[in-house]
């Protein structure tokens, strides 16, 4: 077994094995014991993850517990802690092939602890294969923490997005700042425990 985390140690034998398991498909490597000088802050180095990736991950993947959909429909409202800009540091890398990444995210009511670093590991077009979050609710790998970071991605892709195909997107300005107006969702298909971009991953 590769080297483990002081949280890892602290974990209780079922946690303990759920963990080893997710780790697999990055060799093993556990992201909390991964070196500074292996992260990227670059944006460009994120998964391409959107809005649809996100949905599909909180709401149809099966829990890893009860076998059943997460459901996790709070998660879906985390987009208020990234907007307050509680999340922080969001570096990257890639193991294996897949996308690592991690942040800070600071308490909304308690400033004055610790921030919480949640992870997720996906697929380079967005597919969500697994997260996790050292808060007490991480263990069921869909917490807010993860959720604020999922956004956090999905807004800089969008940004990333509308800067290499300016004309795609409309934007509005207030005062000096130029904001960008995210295009509405109108309908598109979620389809439970499958990535809706699974066509690109096999591309790639």
């Amino acid at each position: 077994m590769a080297a483990r985390s002081t949280y890892y140690q602290a974990l209780d034998g079922p946690a303990k094995v759920r963990y080893n398991k997710i780790l697999q498909c990055i060799d093993d490597i556990d992201p909390y014991t991964i070196s500074l000088r292996s992260w990227k802050e670059d944006p460009h180095s994120l998964p391409q993850i959107s809005y649809p990736d996100i949905v599909n991950f909180l709401v149809y993947t099966p829990s890893p517990y009860t076998l059943e959909d997460l459901k996790c429909y709070k998660g879906l409202d985390a987009y208020n802690q990234f907007v307050s800009g509680w999340v922080r540091n969001v570096v990257s890398t890639v193991i294996n092939g897949k996308h690592v990444v991690t942040a800070k995210v600071m308490h909304s009511q308690r400033l004055r602890e610790a921030a919480l670093k949640p992870w997720l590991i996906a697929e380079k077009c967005g597919k969500i294969i697994t997260t996790h979050c050292n808060c007490i609710a991480g263990l069921g790998e869909a917490c807010t923490h993860v959720s604020a970071l999922m956004f956090y991605i999905d807004t800089k892709m969008q940004r990333i997005s509308a800067d290499n195909y300016p004309r795609g997107g409309r934007q509005c300005r207030k005062g000096n700042k130029s904001t960008i107006i995210q295009q509405e969702m109108v309908s598109f298909s979620i389809r439970p425990h499958h990535c809706i971009k699974d066509e690109e991953c096999l591309q790639d």
